[in-house]
């Protein structure tokens, strides 16, 4: 007869060893994506702080373009008026 205790024992003992192996490989897996998921989520900051950047800078561009649009629309005027006055005939430059 054969004593099936010493290897129902050794079964256990490599299931058991197998499970902890396993256990131990999965969380170092589960903690490298854990580290992943932390550097996208900054990198994703970042990228969304860009974009929050450049569409500022773009929406005060805008204003800046329209400011110098009306300043530059005013100084011809001005130049037309003087020119007027004084006499001057004015040439186009197109």
């Amino acid at each position: 007869m054969q004593d099936t205790s010493h290897t129902h024992v050794d079964d256990n003992d490599h299931w058991v060893k197998l499970f902890q192996y396993l256990d131990q490989r999965f969380g170092a897996v589960d903690a490298r994506f854990d580290e992943m998921q932390r550097q996208f989520s900054q990198l994703q900051s970042v990228v969304d702080g860009l974009a929050a950047d450049v569409s500022t800078l773009k929406d005060e561009g805008i204003v800046r373009d329209h400011q110098l649009d009306e300043r530059l629309e005013r100084h011809e005027g001005w130049i037309r008026q003087l020119a007027d006055h004084s006499q001057v005939k004015l040439e186009s430059q197109a």
